[in-house]
C-alpha cells in the first residue's frame, strides 16, 4: 500500500496536529508520502497536490486537514487518539472512506443529496449507527482508492459561486470543492462510507471576550 497524504495548508498547523501526525504516520505500515499546497484557492490546493501524488502512483490518496485531528472512542464514548486509524480505513476496502466531524459552520461533514432540490443538505449520524453510506463529505480525514482519480477528468475539485438577482437583492450559492468533487463521485454511482466511530476534533482559534465567553475567530 503507498498512500498520499493531501495537506492543503497555509504555511504552519497546530503543534498538537503535529504530533499527532507523527504518531499515526509511524504505526502506519503502508507507506505514507506527504503533499502540501500553499495555492491561494482551496480547490486548486487540492487539484495541484492530487496531481503531484498521482506521479508516485500511489494505492490511495488521503486527504487530512492540517486543522483536524482523528480519534476513535472509548468504552465510555470518549474520544483516544487511535495510531492505527489509517489502517482501521483501508482494512475496509472501500472506494472512499471518510471520518465524521462538526465543520467550522458546526454543521456535521456529512451530507445526503436531494433530487428534488438538486442540493446537498447536512446529514446528522448517531453515534449507534456505526457506519454510514451518504452522498458528500467534507473532506478533514478522508480515504480515496487512488482510481477514482483516473476515472474523473480534471479538475477533480471546484469552488463555485453563483449569483442571482432576486426582488430581495442579490442572492449568493457557493458549493465547496469536497461537494463538487462528491457530486461527481455520486454521477458515477458511488457513495461514501462513513465510520461515525472515527471521530476528528476540529481546531478553532477563539477570542475569549468574558468569563466562560468566547467568539469564534473565523479563518475561512
Amino acid at each position: 500500500m503507498r498512500i498520499a497524504v493531501i495537506t492543503p495548508s497555509l504555511g504552519s498547523v497546530n503543534i498538537e496536529w503535529a504530533f499527532r501526525f507523527a504518531t499515526i504516520a509511524s504505526n502506519t505500515n503502508a507507506q505514507l508520502f506527504m503533499f502540501t499546497s500553499k495555492h491561494f484557492r482551496i480547490d486548486e490546493a487540492r487539484n495541484r497536490a492530487v496531481l503531484e501524488a498521482l506521479k508516485l502512483n500511489p494505492t490511495h490518496v488521503l486527504f487530512w486537514d492540517g486543522d483536524v485531528i482523528p480519534f476513535t472512542y472509548g468504552p465510555n464514548q470518549e474520544p483516544v487518539l487511535n495510531p492505527k486509524v489509517i489502517e482501521i480505513m483501508l482494512n475496509w476496502r472501500y472506494p472512499v472512506v471518510s471520518a465524521y466531524y462538526y465543520t467550522s459552520k458546526l454543521l456535521p461533514n456529512t451530507f445526503i443529496y436531494d433530487e428534488k432540490e438538486d442540493t446537498y443538505k447536512p446529514y446528522e449520524i448517531p453515534y449507534e449507527r456505526a457506519i454510514e453510506f451518504v452522498d458528500a463529505v467534507g473532506l478533514g480525514f478522508c480515504l480515496v482508492d487512488a482510481r477514482i482519480f483516473r476515472m474523473i477528468e480534471p479538475p477533480w475539485f471546484e469552488y463555485k459561486c453563483e449569483y442571482e438577482k432576486t426582488e430581495n437583492g442579490l442572492k449568493i450559492t457557493e458549493v465547496s470543492e469536497d461537494i463538487t468533487f462528491c457530486d461527481k463521485l455520486r454521477k458515477l454511482g458511488f457513495k461514501v462510507m462513513v465510520l461515525r466511530r472515527i471521530f476528528c476534533k476540529h481546531i478553532h482559534n477563539a477570542y475569549i471576550v468574558g468569563k466562560d465567553k468566547f467568539e469564534l475567530v473565523r479563518t475561512r
